[in-house]
């Protein structure tokens, strides 16, 4: 089998983004239950837990976000995210293949540099280049303003 690596300079999926109706109540599931290990919460201006990032396996996470209007039994998912190598290079071939970014390079409150564009059909994906200060790597807090 001849493996072909993208040009986009994909590592791996970094994560998918789910919305949970109760936080405490999917950490306990993913956590508790499955025994998967949290990673790091994000919390809120007001000190409040309101996300958080599961550790599936090495460098693979799940992100969840609260949101108590999230109905039970429709698809939940927010966007996947792809972790690519050199976000300066993923951008510009991107760029090249005609693809408008919704959201250009920038960094993000979980310290990694992130991009984001949609596929055909709407669905949201989003571009990961860790550095060293990435939550997903030291499992600090991320501390948001919005």
């Amino acid at each position: 089998m001849t493996t072909q690596t993208s040009p986009l300079g994909v590592q791996r999926i970094a994560h998918a983004c789910i919305h949970v109706a109760d936080i405490h109540r999917a950490l306990a599931f993913y956590c508790d239950t499955l025994g998967f290990a949290k990673q790091f919460d994000f919390i809120n201006k007001e000190g409040n837990l309101f996300g958080a990032y599961v550790k599936l396996a090495p460098d693979t996470f799940l992100e969840m976000f609260q949101n108590a209007d999230s109905p039970k039994g429709q698809c939940p998912v927010n966007h996947f995210c792809l972790e690519v190598a050199d976000i300066d290079a993923a951008v510009a071939f991107l760029k090249e293949k005609g693809i408008e970014l919704q959201v250009d390079k920038k960094m993000g409150a979980d310290h990694s540099w992130q991009a984001w564009f949609t596929d055909p059909d709407g669905v949201r994906i989003e571009l990961h280049h860790y550095t060293a200060e990435s939550c997903q790597l030291t499992g600090e807090p991320c501390k948001v303003s919005w």
